[in-house]
């Protein structure tokens, strides 16, 4: 959308990306990276598996520790300009006043790998309709309150329906494609996690299962 052009990226640092399969080996493919340079895997307490499982893909590991439940999502750094703040690891940003130009001002920020981001950047701030047959959206500003802290205030003005119209075929695509991978995803957490759940043989299992994707009869 044209007006993240102006924007500090807000979303890119007040929220933890969830990842699935599909991101994950994407991302790994384009940059030729560790699974773990760009994966973050956040904790998820025995007493929360039920709750989290129905919302994310929730893993099972018997070798990292007393906690033995993961999601995976994009990692997170300290970000240089925005005091106090994190910001997704692949978030460039720069202060426009080191430039020395009068139009080039405050803190500028752009995806670093725009075209292999993970499917839920590519839908935001949009979800499927529960008909899964269009996709709705709604302004950041209206629900969300803005942050204590700049960094995480969200879209530089208030959406309106003009700001999807020129790339809605897109963003829908992108809306049944993170359905279908989320559901597989999820799938594949269910078939680890009656298996070894060795963390070392994780990776190896889904670039497998994700190969083998496709049954050729």
């Amino acid at each position: 959308m044209l007006v993240c052009s102006s924007c500090q990226a807000g979303c890119c640092r007040r929220f933890s990306i969830p990842l699935t399969g599909y991101d994950i080996l994407k991302i790994k493919k384009a940059l030729d990276l560790e699974y773990l340079d760009y994966t973050q895997m956040i904790k998820v307490k025995d007493d929360d598996f039920e709750s989290e499982s129905k919302l994310l893909s929730v893993f099972r590991f018997t070798n990292l520790g007393a906690e033995k439940h993961y999601s995976f999502f994009l990692r997170s750094i300290k970000s240089k300009y925005m005091p106090d703040s994190d910001k997704c690891i692949f978030l460039q940003e720069w202060n426009g006043e080191d430039f020395l130009l009068p139009d080039f001002r405050g803190v500028k920020a752009r995806c670093g790998i725009y075209n292999s981001r993970p499917l839920a950047c590519t839908i935001y701030p949009a979800k499927l309709h529960e008909n899964e047959l269009i996709g709705v959206a709604k302004d950041p500003n209206t629900h969300l309150d803005n942050s204590d802290n700049p960094a995480y205030n969200l879209c530089p003005r208030d959406l309106n329906n003009s700001d999807f119209l020129a790339n809605s075929d897109e963003i829908m695509k992108n809306l049944v494609l993170y359905k279908h991978e989320k559901k597989y995803f999820k799938f594949l957490s269910e078939v680890w996690n009656q298996g070894s759940c060795d963390f070392t043989e994780f990776f190896p299992f889904l670039e497998t299962a994700y190969q083998n994707r496709i049954i050729f009869e």
